[in-house]
């Protein structure tokens, strides 16, 4: 029994799974995606990001794997990261891709695995968790009891795009990240 399900292996389904994982949860990770894509929707890290990556132990990974960009531009204004006081004072360049090989290599660490081609097509709450309908690959299903759900995704929640068929308890698909708590049917945070 997984305490929490986190559908979606994107950045944010990952780091989540392996900040939960350190914290002692038990976690199961799921993607209605074939594999990991090797198309990247983002190119750079903020300052920020890094800090975070360095409290895990895990950014001399992505200092190998990218090079500090000093100048940067937001919206046509020109942003000087080194007025800031990090030891990453720079936006860091670094594919989405080579992020989400790195934050799974982590995950495998931690002993959390990717379960790929496996789709969420129903959620059934109970009073003390949810049982959630995952279709793997060929069509098997199987159900997966969770004390806990937490369905994040690289687009959209309870969905692994804006296009799936498939909605959260709230019926709202939205770019955003959702932990529903099944005991008292309510969003957290």
């Amino acid at each position: 029994m997984a305490q929490v399900m986190i559908v979606g292996a994107g950045p944010t389904g990952l780091m989540l799974a392996c900040d939960l994982r350190r914290a002692g949860v038990s976690v199961q990770l799921v993607d209605r995606a074939h594999r990991r894509l090797v198309a990247s929707r983002g190119a750079a890290l903020h300052p920020r990001t890094m800090e975070l990556f360095d409290q895990r132990g895990i950014v001399d990974e992505f200092l190998a794997a990218g090079r500090p960009i000093s100048v940067a531009h937001f919206a046509g204004i020109h942003v000087d990261w080194s007025t800031l006081l990090t030891r990453f004072p720079y936006l860091f360049g670094v594919l989405q891709s080579v992020t989400e090989d790195i934050l799974e290599r982590c995950a495998h660490r931690l002993d959390v695995g990717v379960q790929w081609s496996a789709e969420v097509i129903g959620l059934q709450p109970h009073s003390e968790g949810v049982t959630v309908a995952v279709q793997g690959p060929g069509g098997s299903s199987t159900s997966v009891w969770s004390t806990w759900s937490a369905a994040t995704a690289r687009t959209a929640r309870y969905a692994d795009s804006p296009a799936s068929r498939s909605m959260g308890p709230t019926g709202v698909s939205s770019l955003c990240w959702v932990t529903w708590n099944w005991r008292t049917h309510r969003e957290i945070g």
